[in-house]
């Protein structure tokens, strides 16, 4: 996955993987509830001598932004983000960059924006908050309430550590 962080394409194979290209992520047969259905589903695609790819969404810039940052939420380079989108960082996502700093789920140093410690027992959850509206649709659709508990459970956890901080002297 690193490979497809810095801008190089991902191939996917078997039941529920994902490719990442430059401009288009595919997802082969998927179900987050009956995987075994998504197995067999997969399996006869392949038998048939067909693709197995059941979504492709093709990403504009602004998807490509938000992908851009997902993949280097650990550290990423403000340079090397003003120079593949031609837009500061914190211009891009002033809400989100300014409560990670304010709430001390990230730093910066010198050009380089990264997550603290308490920041990265959070990632996915910070990675979540740059999926654009449309994404986080389709995620839902994809992980339906299996992933819906557990947002529900980390963003309790989420709120007690930030409620934890605010009292701290």
């Amino acid at each position: 996955q690193v490979n497809a962080s810095n801008g190089q394409s991902l191939i996917g194979f078997g039941a529920g993987a994902r490719t990442y290209a430059v401009n288009v992520h595919y997802r082969n047969s998927f179900d987050a509830k009956f995987h075994r259905g998504a197995i067999r589903r997969y399996m006869q695609k392949i038998a048939a001598g067909n693709h197995s790819v059941e979504t492709a969404v093709f990403l504009n810039e602004d998807e490509k932004m938000r992908r851009y940052a997902v993949g280097r939420i650990d550290h990423l380079d403000k340079d090397d983000f003003r120079k593949e989108f031609e837009l500061e960082f914190n211009e891009a996502f002033p809400d989100l960059y300014s409560t990670l700093l304010e709430q001390g789920l990230a730093e910066e140093r010198g050009r380089e924006f990264r997550l603290t410690s308490t920041g990265l027992k959070f990632r996915e959850l910070i990675a979540n908050s740059f999926f654009s509206d449309q994404t986080s649709q389709r995620e839902r659709s994809y992980w339906g309430e299996v992933q819906l508990v557990q947002i529900r459970k980390w963003a309790s956890l989420f709120y007690l550590v930030f409620q934890d901080q605010a009292n701290l002297p």
